[in-house]
This record gives structure tokens, sequence and C-alpha cells, in this order.
């Protein structure tokens, strides 16, 4: 992946950051700054630091998701924060949220986005083939 493939993707979901896909009164609290110019900083650094992620972990993700099956339709059996669980493994380093979906997302694989985003980061689905994922369980 390339810097150019990483920012296309947070264009593409304006709420996408490390820590998942949010909305900016996601940080409207306390721990995120005292005023609301503050906490809207600590939105767009959350962004920022997904953008400069390293390009290795992106590309680490990538591989991964080389054999799995795409589907048309979200996989409601496993939600991204699982998937990246996985993931992590496979890389044997962590990953962020947002940089899984980053990968995940510029390769063509289906999302649907539920939830708010305000008290917690939305949740996640992918289009992917549990058969895929049954493979690599078993592998």
């Amino acid at each position: 992946m390339t810097r150019d493939d990483v920012l296309s993707v947070l264009l593409k979901i304006p709420g996408l950051t490390n820590i998942g896909v949010v909305t900016p009164a996601y940080f409207d609290s306390p721990k995120y700054g005292a005023t609301a110019g503050e906490r809207l900083a600590a939105f767009d650094e959350a962004r920022r630091q997904l953008a400069d992620a390293p390009l290795e972990k992106f590309d680490d993700i990538c591989a991964w998701f080389a054999d799995k099956a795409k589907t048309k339709q979200a996989n409601r059996k496993h939600n991204t924060l699982e998937l990246r669980k996985i993931v992590e493994q496979f890389t044997g380093m962590p990953l962020s949220e947002g940089e899984f979906l980053v990968a995940a997302i510029h390769l063509g694989f289906f999302y649907r986005i539920e939830g708010e985003g305000i008290s917690e980061p939305m949740r996640v689905f992918l289009g992917i083939s549990n058969q895929s994922l049954k493979a690599d369980s078993a592998a």
C-alpha cells in the first residue's frame, strides 16, 4: 500500500481514526481536553496517527487478506475487532482497529458500519467468507 491509498480510505470514511470509526463527539470528554478545540484536535490527531502509520503494517494486514474470499454481504458472525485479533497473531504485532480497516477497505472488502460512534467506536462487519476464516483456523 502507498500513503495515497491510506489517505484515499480516510477520505472515504471521515470518522475513521486509529481507534476505529467514531464521530467527533466520541472525543467530547474531559480526558481528551478541557475545551472543544482541544477535543477536536484529539479527533484530528487520531486520524493523523492512522494516516502516518507505518506502511509495512498495512502490507502485513493485506498479506493476511490475500487468500480470503470476499462476499457481497457483511459477515455478521465476526466483527472487525475479532478479526483484528487473528491478524495480530498472523503479523506478530499489535494493530489498531483503524489500520485493519484501512487495509480491508483498500482491498475492496464490502463493509457495514453500525452504531453511533459516540460512547464507543462503531462496529464494523466485513464481507468475508466464513470458509476462508475456517481454513485459517485449521492451519
